[in-house]
This record gives C-alpha cells, sequence and structure tokens, in this order.
C-alpha cells in the first residue's frame, strides 16, 4: 500500500508513519514542522527507511501534493495546528490554516479523481471538542450535533476547523463515491513522542514529575478526561478503513476510562516517587499546585467538567476495545522520558 501522511512529524502522524513502515508499505510523509519534529522519526533511523519519502513543506503551498495525492492509496490526513496554549495565543492562524489545509487537500484529490485517479481512501482527524464546550460531553453519539460557543472563545478556533473540516470532507465524498472517506473524533490520545510544549496534560505532567517541579493543575482538578494509548488508537482506525460501509462514516476514536485531572497528576507522582523510594531509599519528587485557567490561557475559557467517549459505534462495527489500560501507558510514558531526557527518578 502507498500511503500519504500530513502532519508527518506530529504525534499521531509519526506513530502511524512507522506502523505503515512495519507492515513494509511505501510512505510519503509531509510536515512542515511548526507543531510536529523530526525527534519522533530520527530515532531508530526510521527517517533512513528505504520505504520512506519524508518531505518538509507547508500543505498550503506545496507543488507536490499533486504527484502525492496521485500517488496514494490511502491518505492520512493529521496536519493542523493544535494545543490550547498554541490556540490561545494565535487562533486566527489556527483556524485559517487548519481550514485551507484541508480544504487544499480534499480539493486536490477532487483533482486527482475528476482526471480518472480509480479509488482512494482519505481519513479527517477531527476532534472531540466538536461536540462543543458544554459542562459535560460524555455519551455523545456520533450524530449528534457539533457546537460552537457564541462569542469570542480563542479555543473554538480550533472547534470551528474541525467542523469546517468534517463538512468538507463530507461534501467531497457525497460526489466522488471513489472517495472512501472515514473521520475519526479522537479524544485524548497519548503515548511516546507526545509534546507537552503546546499544553498537552500528560507529558506535561509527567515531565514536570520528573524534574520534581511542580506539577500544575488548573481549576480545582475535578474536571474529568478519557485518554486513549495511541497503539489503541490506530488499531480503531484500521478497523474503521476496513468496514465495507464506512465511506463518509464518523466515529468516536478513544477510551471509556475516565479519570479527574487530579488524580490523574496524583497517579503519576505516585509512580514515579515509588521508583524514586525504590532506587534511592527515600521519596524526592515534585508537589501539585492549582492554577486559575487565566495563568495558563490568555483569554475567556470556558471548561468542560467532563468529557467521555462513546465508543458503541465503532465497537459494535468493528470489534473494537482499547487494549491498553491508564496505568500500562503511564508507565510506558515515564519511561520513554526518562531514557529520551535522560532523568533519573
Amino acid at each position: 500500500m502507498r500511503v500519504l501522511i500530513t502532519g508527518a512529524a506530529g504525534f499521531i502522524g509519526s506513530h502511524l508513519v512507522k506502523y505503515h513502515l512495519k507492515l513494509r508499505d511505501e510512505v510519503w510523509g509531509l510536515d512542515n514542522l511548526v507543531t510536529g519534529s523530526l525527534e519522533s522519526l530520527s530515532q531508530d533511523n526510521w527517517l533512513d527507511h528505504p520505504n520512506l519519502r519524508f518531505e518538509r513543506a507547508d500543505l498550503l503551498t506545496t507543488p507536490s501534493l499533486s504527484r502525492a495525492v496521485n500517488w496514494a492509496d490511502r491518505i492520512y490526513h493529521m496536519a493542523a495546528l493544535l494545543g490550547l496554549k498554541r490556540v490561545f495565543q494565535h487562533p486566527f492562524e489556527v483556524l485559517s490554516q487548519n481550514i485551507q489545509g484541508c480544504e487544499r487537500l480534499l480539493l486536490t484529490v477532487q483533482e486527482e479523481v475528476m482526471r480518472g485517479k480509480q479509488e482512494i481512501q482519505v481519513l479527517i482527524a477531527s476532534s472531540s471538542c466538536v461536540y462543543g464546550s458544554g459542562k459535560e460531553v460524555v455519551g455523545k453519539k456520533e450524530e449528534e450535533p457539533m457546537t460552537v460557543l457564541s462569542g469570542f472563545y480563542p479555543q473554538e478556533a480550533y472547534t470551528a476547523s474541525k467542523v469546517a473540516n468534517e463538512l468538507t470532507g463530507l461534501c467531497l465524498c457525497s460526489k466522488l463515491p471513489q472517495v472512501h472517506l472515514v473521520i475519526a473524533r479522537f479524544f485524548n490520545v497519548i503515548g511516546p513522542y507526545q509534546t507537552g510544549k503546546y499544553g498537552m496534560v500528560v507529558p506535561s505532567l509527567v515531565l514536570q514529575a520528573l524534574k520534581k517541579e511542580p506539577m500544575t493543575v488548573y481549576g480545582t482538578g475535578k474536571q474529568t478526561r478519557s485518554f486513549c494509548h495511541i497503539q489503541d488508537a490506530i488499531e480503531a482506525c484500521q478497523r474503521a478503513f476496513l468496514l465495507p460501509r464506512s465511506q463518509g462514516e464518523i466515529f468516536n476514536i478513544g477510551s471509556p476510562e475516565e479519570i479527574s485531572i487530579l488524580h490523574l497528576a496524583e497517579k503519576i507522582l505516585a509512580k514515579i516517587k515509588i521508583q524514586s523510594v525504590s532506587k534511592l531509599g527515600h521519596s524526592t519528587h515534585a508537589k501539585i499546585i492549582f492554577l486559575p485557567y487565566e495563568d495558563g490561557y490568555q483569554g475567556r475559557f470556558s471548561e468542560t467538567l467532563r468529557r467521555v467517549p462513546c465508543i458503541q459505534k465503532l465497537t459494535k462495527l468493528t470489534g473494537f476495545t482499547p487494549q491498553i489500560s491508564l496505568d500500562e501507558a503511564l508507565d510506558e510514558i515515564i519511561t520513554f522520558y526518562q531514557n529520551s531526557h535522560k532523568i533519573s527518578p
């Protein structure tokens, strides 16, 4: 199989690159490296793999996009500006570039199909944020309305871009049966190589704990989230593509295992504290501090108190259930950051 991945140096994108290279597929990766990093592909010499062509390129301007789309059997559109901190700092850039990037990709797909390309699979990466920023996003099924808050909330720039990308994709595949389109609404995917630079909570807390810095929890910490390991997320995507009638279908992808952010921080701290005690004979660890949202996000902010995916559709149609628990995922992430940052417990 020939696989085109936009955002190939991002967190999920880089794991998709490795997944398909392990299957001996040919991979063409595009990334402008604004939020992605070659570090995720340079370790273990993945960048030198003979089946990988990596191109540092902007999706909005690269002249090779038509050739890449024509070459590909499957496309994963993972490229996006994301992360709450970046969204609050650059809401207009996030909104405009995310929409334009997806639009250019899908218009190129349309052009290649009109030129005679027989069939192509396309996955558009969406987000749980399309269910809105209400107090509870629990049990929301894929057919329920997408919601954007009225008024200026900077975080809604990212939400609006994902809503627009979903609708653009659905418009395309409704007219072109050659395009097998799947939309994946990801709920808090975690794993090695994820960065906390733009506000991702798990790597942020893990690195703070490992460095014995104060672990920052915003608000009360009672807000809950569900975290899905990257391997489970990729497996869910593969199963969705294999469905013969999944064209134009939307799938929630995540784990229903719910935890408060405070409990998450405590769990991470406990794991690292146990390692410290076992190796050093005494405990040397960080502490948890609480900060108001205004300290982390400059602008009007709406906090969702609970966000838990409903994966009934995915499970019913594909048999998918998450296989990696949160505890297992955290253990792996802690070990990864200890090794990659050379931090002793």
